[in-house]
């Protein structure tokens, strides 16, 4: 079948029967939703082998036919044929994973790069979004997000009714779809920044939804990268009293178990920073109360969030009120995580006595905590200020929560100088 096939490609008959066998694929895709009548008359059998044999035959006909124009004229009807036997073929009994999310993103980005996407095909996937076939969700939303990357949203006038769809699959059952959605609200900013800019605070609420998606940490991160990437389009006061609360969310996520979560919520934190010009005396505040917590993190199990949290403290030094503290970050630019952390801890144990108090304080709160990851840089911290800090001021400090043996073996060691 497979040298009759080819010959029927190579031969010129090649585009009739290709033009065929896509009338043939967009009829058997319609085969599910037949009358039981109808699925009778066929066989059960027969209903479930046609769609693979058609799509087989595809194949080798495509593979050899000598004009590949037509296949492009084709495409808004083949690829939805195509995508639909994909979707049927896993079942609804095997939920979408990362690999399908990531697999379903390639016929979008594919079709970008050649330049190929009809306004038949846009037609055929958009009714996908409200499927009730979760890997079809899954497939034109994150077709549909990748979309959004590129200037044909705002030449085709897409911008608002994909965002609507989009905002609406944020929602969605299904954590990878509403995943994708949210990945697609951040893609807006390239593809339509300036339109973005007039939806801001519909998406700016989409995604604090997501910052709550307590079924899944990705849904989560992904919402803390996309608000970073949507506050670098809009300004603090466009923002709204929004700003406020994504400044609280994205500290809530620093004392986060997950890695990932910590990771993004740094990041979200520094784009505060870079765009809180006209909120200054809010995010300063906020800074002088957050500072504690930074100096922690930079010495956070995880590398990429040490990295982060050092990106973002050094976004934030501005609007610390000790123009010492200030000066010191700015100097220790090309400091590592680490030895920044080390920097600071000396600076505030010799001439910020303040600071210092609620450096120890928020160490010592962690310290007490039951997330392993902020448990161990607080230990970290202490070990630090233990070894700098006068031995008068230390007297002075209840010890008594180090009283765990193994707190005490990490923290406590030769003190230098004594």
């Amino acid at each position: 079948m497979v040298e009759v096939w080819r010959s029927l490609g190579r031969s010129v008959l090649g585009c009739q029967i290709l033009v065929c066998l896509t009338e043939k694929l967009r009829a058997a895709g319609k085969s599910s939703h037949r009358s039981e009548c109808c699925t009778r008359e066929l066989g059960s059998s027969q209903a479930a082998l046609e769609p693979r044999t058609i799509t087989h035959a595809l194949c080798e006909v495509v593979s050899v036919l000598q004009r590949k124009t037509l296949v492009q004229r084709l495409l808004p009807y083949l690829l939805p044929g195509l995508l639909r036997q994909v979707s049927e073929t896993l079942g609804e009994e095997l939920a979408p994973s990362v690999g399908d999310l990531e697999s379903a993103d390639m016929p979008g980005s594919v079709l970008l790069r050649a330049e190929l996407v009809p306004q038949r095909l846009l037609q055929s996937l958009f009714p996908w979004l409200d499927s009730p076939s979760a890997n079809l969700r899954l497939t034109a939303t994150a077709f549909f997000a990748e979309l959004m990357k590129d200037k044909l949203v705002e030449e085709r006038k897409l911008l608002k009714p994909l965002l609507e769809a989009l905002g609406e699959r944020a929602r969605d059952p299904v954590s990878t779809v509403r995943q994708m959605a949210v990945r697609g609200l951040g893609n807006a900013a390239s593809g339509a920044p300036a339109k973005l800019r007039r939806h801001g605070a519909a998406v700016v609420s989409v995604l604090l939804r997501g910052l709550e998606d307590a079924a899944s940490t990705e849904v989560a991160a992904e919402s803390l990268l996309v608000l970073a990437k949507v506050l670098g389009l809009l300004e603090a006061r466009a923002v709204g009293s929004a700003f406020e609360e994504i400044s609280r969310a994205s500290r809530a996520f620093w004392g986060a178990e997950e890695e990932v979560l910590r990771r993004s919520a740094f990041v979200l934190y520094g784009a505060l920073a870079s765009s809180a010009s006209r909120r200054r005396s809010f995010f300063s505040r906020e800074v002088e109360a957050a500072f504690p917590s930074l100096v922690l993190h930079l010495g956070d199990p995880a590398p990429a969030v040490c990295n982060a949290c050092k990106v973002s403290l050094h976004l934030c030094a501005p609007f610390l009120g000790s123009k010492r503290v200030r000066q010191r970050i700015a100097a220790s630019i090309g400091l590592s995580a680490a030895e920044l952390q080390d920097e600071i801890c000396r600076h505030l144990a010799q001439d910020c006595p303040v600071l210092l108090e609620r450096l120890w304080s928020t160490a010592r709160s962690c310290c007490m905590g039951s997330c392993v990851a902020p448990q161990a840089a607080a230990v970290h911290v202490l070990g630090l200020l233990l070894d700098t800090v006068p031995t008068a001021w230390l007297q002075q400090q209840d010890l008594a929560f180090l009283s765990g043996a193994e707190t005490k073996c990490y923290v406590f060691g030769p003190r230098k100088g004594d």
